[in-house]
């Protein structure tokens, strides 16, 4: 059995796996000031996009997605924040895939579901494929 957990500001969550490691994370929109949200690109070791048309909720809204995402995979590797955010990168959007990360080819390697805990958050579940080794050299689970 793999369990990951996660929790913000009143909103619980558990994913239960007998089939392979999960992760799970979310993020309460109005749990923080919406000025820390930009900082999260630079944690995330993304460029922050100026002129962009996403202002206020939405801006918030779309990093706080981008770190669940990043999030949710490394709970679900097993390595968590021990493994600098910028060496994971992620696509967002209607299907989310992990694009680089420091244990070789992720290609089918993964799976990434968005949640839509309602509007005040933003929820991922990544769940990792039997065989997941570390190619990285990193102590595995």
């Amino acid at each position: 059995m793999h369990v990951s957990a996660t929790h913000s500001s009143g909103l619980v969550g558990i994913a239960l796996s007998t089939s392979g490691v999960v992760g799970l994370d979310v993020e309460d929109l109005q749990a923080r000031h919406p000025t820390v949200w930009p900082n999260v690109w630079r944690v995330l070791g993304r460029p922050i996009v100026s002129g962009s048309r996403v202002t206020g909720s939405e801006a918030a809204r779309e990093a706080a997605t981008a770190w669940v995402l990043n999030e949710a995979v490394l709970k679900a590797t097993g390595k968590g924040l021990a493994v600098s955010p910028p060496l994971v990168d992620i696509s967002s959007g209607e299907e989310p895939a992990v694009i680089r990360w420091p244990w070789g080819d992720p290609t089918d390697r993964g799976s990434i579901f968005d949640l839509n805990p309602g509007r005040r958050y933003v929820a991922t579940l990544a769940a990792i494929h039997d065989g997941f080794t570390d190619s990285a050299g990193l102590p595995s689970r």
